[in-house]
């Protein structure tokens, strides 16, 4: 029987493409209220990781949960009506959408309205609309992005674009956060904002967020534990600072840069 406490179990997950192994037996738990940081170089299967746990990817061998209810086989659709959300890497094609239209992406799950009533801008569907854009107004103002809501997103700055992503990910009120790079390519100052950001969404509740970024320091400064990959395969895991001083990691990825920040967490050290 698994943990109650246990919100993401992946257990022995192994996923191929042909010939290619991106993740080998990979164990990993994600409990309530928790942040875990996932590092590794590129191509150590931390994004890979993040599809499965978001249905993009099913895993060739073993098996991801949410509160125990097996993933495996469920669309992405199907994990978020679980109470997954996701940012990615780039916003991609979807950069001609407003500030505000591509955070409402984040609520059409939560939609009650049909497809008909929408089409036809019955009473309902504006209804709908207008309080989704209340909603979306109020996230906006909190992440300090509300001047951009009108704003086609390729006319945004990058921090924009980013914290707006992280947004249409958390709006509809996911369990489990799954952010991939949310700092990649932003300033230093956009990166302290949505590190803040990120710790809002966790603050008093029980949501938890598993959070994949190059920038160690960032991810350190947020997570209480950490999982490092290295060509697809787990090489350590547990509290962020034993995590950062592990020959492994050290040896593999983040060799001299890991020495301050061991010397600035304690071990165990609760975020």
């Amino acid at each position: 029987m698994q943990d109650s406490a246990v919100l993401l179990d992946v257990c022995d997950v192994t996923v191929r493409f042909g010939d290619l192994t991106v993740l080998d037996a990979v164990r990993m738990q994600v409990g309530l209220g928790e942040i875990v940081g996932l590092i590794g170089s590129n191509g150590s299967g931390k994004s890979s990781l993040l599809n499965v746990a978001s249905g993009y990817y099913q895993p060739s061998e073993g098996e991801a949960t949410i509160t125990g209810i097996s993933i495996s086989a469920l669309s992405p659709e199907g994990v978020a009506r679980l109470g997954v959300g996701r940012s990615f890497q780039n916003i991609g094609s979807l950069q001609e959408l407003t500030t505000g239209e591509y955070m409402m992406l984040g609520l059409e799950t939560d939609w009650a309205v049909g497809l008909a009533p929408a089409l036809l801008s019955l009473r309902s569907s504006r209804r709908a609309e207008q309080a989704a854009r209340e909603t979306v107004r109020g996230w906006a103002e909190r992440a300090g992005v509300a001047d951009y809501l009108g704003v086609p997103l390729k006319h945004c700055p990058y921090g924009v674009r980013k914290i707006a992503d992280i947004v249409r990910a958390v709006i509809a009120g996911p369990t489990l956060l799954l952010l991939d790079e949310p700092t990649s390519g932003v300033a230093s100052g956009d990166r302290a904002m949505i590190a803040d950001l990120i710790r809002t969404l966790v603050e008093g509740t029980n949501r938890s967020v598993v959070v994949v970024d190059h920038d160690v320091e960032f991810v350190s400064s947020l997570a209480g534990s950490m999982v490092a990959l290295a060509a697809g395969r787990v090489i350590a895991r547990g509290p962020t600072a034993e995590v950062l001083a592990d020959r492994a990691v050290v040896d593999t990825f983040i060799g001299h840069a890991s020495e301050g920040l061991v010397d600035q967490i304690a071990p165990g050290e609760q975020r």
